[in-house]
C-alpha cells in the first residue's frame, strides 16, 4: 500500500496543475491579444502599399501615353476614351501615334492596328464595399490628371502628402476625405 501511495504522489508530481494551466492560458491569451492588432494594421498597410504602387504604375503608363499623344487620355465621363475605371483592361492608345499624334475619337475596347498598350492590366481594386476602386479624371486641357483612391489605414501620412502635391483641379468633390491618395502628373 505504501509502494502504490508513493507511486501515485510520483504521477502527481510529474504533472501539471490546474492553476498553472490557467495562468499558461493568460499568458498565451494576452500575448494573442497584442500580436494580432499588429498583424491586421501590417495587412492593411500591405495592400495600401500595393494600391498606391498600382497607381504608380498607371502614373508612368499615362506618361507614355502623354510622351506619345501629347495630352493624357480622356475620363470615364468623356466620348471614346481610351480609359475607364474598370478593373481588368487594357491600357491603349487609338489612331495616330507617329508625330503629329491624334488620338481617336472612336477607341473601342480591343487592339486595332493603329493602337500601343501602354498598359496590360489596369490594377484590380474593385472590392465589395464602398472605397474601392479608384477615380481618374482629365484636368481641363490635358495636360494634367487625378487618380483617387481611398486607403485602409486612416493614419496614412502618405494621403495627406499626395493631397498637397495634387490639389483638386478636376469633378473629385470639394474635397479629398483625409485617407484618399491622389497622383497626379507632377
Amino acid at each position: 500500500m505504501k509502494n502504490d501511495n508513493r507511486l501515485y504522489k510520483d504521477i502527481l508530481r510529474d504533472g501539471f496543475t490546474l492553476i498553472e494551466l490557467l495562468v499558461t492560458i493568460a499568458i498565451i491569451a494576452v500575448i494573442v491579444g497584442f500580436v494580432l492588432p499588429n498583424f491586421l494594421g501590417a495587412r492593411e498597410r500591405a495592400r495600401d502599399a500595393s494600391k498606391k504602387a498600382g497607381l504608380v504604375q498607371l502614373k508612368n503608363a499615362l506618361r507614355l501615353y502623354y510622351n506619345d499623344y501629347k495630352r493624357y487620355p480622356c475620363s470615364q465621363a468623356d466620348p471614346g476614351c481610351d480609359i475607364k475605371n474598370t478593373s481588368n483592361l487594357y491600357f491603349f492608345g487609338c489612331g495616330n501615334s507617329v508625330l503629329p499624334a491624334v488620338p481617336s475619337t472612336q477607341c473601342t475596347a480591343s487592339l486595332d492596328a493603329n493602337s500601343v498598350m501602354y498598359m496590360k492590366t489596369i490594377p484590380d481594386y474593385n472590392g465589395s464595399g464602398p472605397g474601392y476602386g479608384f477615380n481618374y479624371c482629365l484636368v481641363s486641357g490635358g495636360d494634367d490628371f487625378r487618380f483617387k483612391i481611398s486607403l485602409e489605414n486612416n493614419s496614412d501620412q502618405d494621403a495627406a502628402t499626395s493631397q498637397t502635391r495634387c490639389p483638386i483641379t478636376c469633378n473629385m468633390g470639394v474635397s479629398y476625405q483625409p485617407n484618399e491618395y491622389v497622383v497626379c502628373a507632377d
